[in-house]
């Protein structure tokens, strides 16, 4: 075989010398960690407050959207603001300038005049059919309680009651009662007429558009000189209200018994990732929603310090706070390990065997899990091992 190898050529001689080497380099590594012993990071168990969180991802909703319409048919002749502009209630929005003729607005004028006189009168009408109401009643009130219909002591003569006097006194005033009832379904429909006739009024008038709440100005659907008119369907722009921004998360059977009302969140939204808001848990349903064998249950967070950045749809990732325990027995999540459908800890037990002790945990913050039994304050336990192979390996990898 040396022979062999002496023939070859010098190329050949050095890749095998290389080959060489990197195996002996493999066995001289593999027969260390035989002889290896495995390392311990070690810690004690000790006192210390755990806060436990429930993390689920949802959307900011949308029940806080206004839209705004135009009151007047003409064009745009000013915009006052812009898309995502905070407003206040109040604030000039729009000016729009009517389109309608000297004719179009007289005849507008006259019409809504002549539905507010039709009010006018019917709310006059229902004064005088009140009044006969109140006479009527009053009529068959004194009827009623004479002697002759009632006795002594307040019963009723039922006998006498029968009497056509008594019937006509009664149904006088029944009549007269709903005369004045049916009144007020007149005045209804004129009012209703008064609104109609006003607001076709005002959509031949030079209009400002004001925001009717506070927020941010959004979906703005107008240029100057657009056309636009009180039946168009589409709003002028939309005010999404920053007093009630709200996300909604959808919560696993699991974390649904978790989640209670009043329950602080800090919320990270997706294109904000360098600010953090925060919000209160407003609700949570009751009733789950079922989807491909999975139901989940909704809970409202409502966010405290919105701003102007805020919009219907984001993506966020909230954090619930659910529980806070103080000067309790905890060790790092880390050292918990599974264990026969339990959980256990490893310690050192005697000649530096490693063992499982089993224990029972309480709630798990960030870093760190509550112990309730199995482990003493101040006992050693396994962080982690520096060679996390209890079995040592042999030259084969088994």
């Amino acid at each position: 075989m040396l022979k062999r190898i002496r023939k070859l050529p010098l190329k050949w001689k050095l890749i095998l010398g290389l080959i060489l080497l990197v195996v002996v380099g493999i066995v001289l590594q593999v027969s260390a960690k035989m002889f290896q012993k495995p390392g311990y990071v070690l810690g004690k168990v000790a006192r210390s407050t755990i806060s436990e969180y429930v993390t689920e991802s949802g959307k900011i909703s949308a029940n806080s959207n206004v839209p705004l319409y135009s009151p007047a048919n003409g064009v745009v002749d000013e915009i006052f603001v812009a898309n995502g502009e905070v407003v206040k209630v109040g604030q000039k929005l729009f000016a729009i300038k009517s389109t309608a003729t000297e004719q179009e607005k007289s005849q507008a004028l006259a019409t809504y005049l002549a539905a507010k006189s039709m009010l006018d009168a019917a709310q006059s009408g229902a004064l005088k059919l009140q009044a006969s109401m109140f006479d009527k009643w009053q009529s068959f009130k004194e009827l009623a309680e004479n002697d002759t219909y009632e006795t002594a002591d307040g019963a009723p003569k039922h006998e006498n009651r029968a009497l056509a006097e008594f019937h006509i006194s009664e149904n006088q005033w029944l009549a007269a009662e709903k005369d004045y009832k049916q009144q007020q379904n007149v005045i209804a429909q004129a009012q209703a007429a008064v609104s109609s006739t006003y607001a076709l009024y005002q959509a031949t008038q030079n209009a400002t558009v004001k925001a009717t709440a506070a927020g941010v100005v959004a979906n703005i659907s107008i240029g100057e000189n657009s056309v636009v008119g009180v039946s168009d369907p589409k709003p002028l722009a939309v005010i999404s209200s920053t007093a009630t921004t709200e996300a909604a998360l959808l919560l696993s059977e699991n974390d649904v018994f978790k989640v209670k009302e009043g329950q602080l969140a800090t919320l990270d939204v997706k294109p904000f990732h360098s600010k953090k808001y925060h919000g209160t848990v407003t609700r949570v349903d009751a009733i789950g929603t079922e989807e491909k064998g999975v139901v989940r249950y909704t809970a409202y967070i409502r966010i405290s310090d919105p701003d102007g950045q805020l919009r219907q749809g984001m993506n966020v990732d909230a954090a619930i706070n659910t529980n806070n325990k103080e000067r309790v027995l905890a060790i790092p999540n880390a050292a918990v390990k599974p264990y026969k459908g339990g959980r256990a800890v490893r310690v050192v037990g005697k000649n530096g065997v490693v063992e499982y002790r089993t224990v029972v945990t309480g709630i798990r913050g960030k870093d760190k899990t509550e112990i309730l039994s199995g482990l003493q304050e101040n006992q050693e336990f396994i962080i982690s091992l520096s060679n996390e192979q209890i079995k040592r390996p042999s030259l084969f990898g088994t």
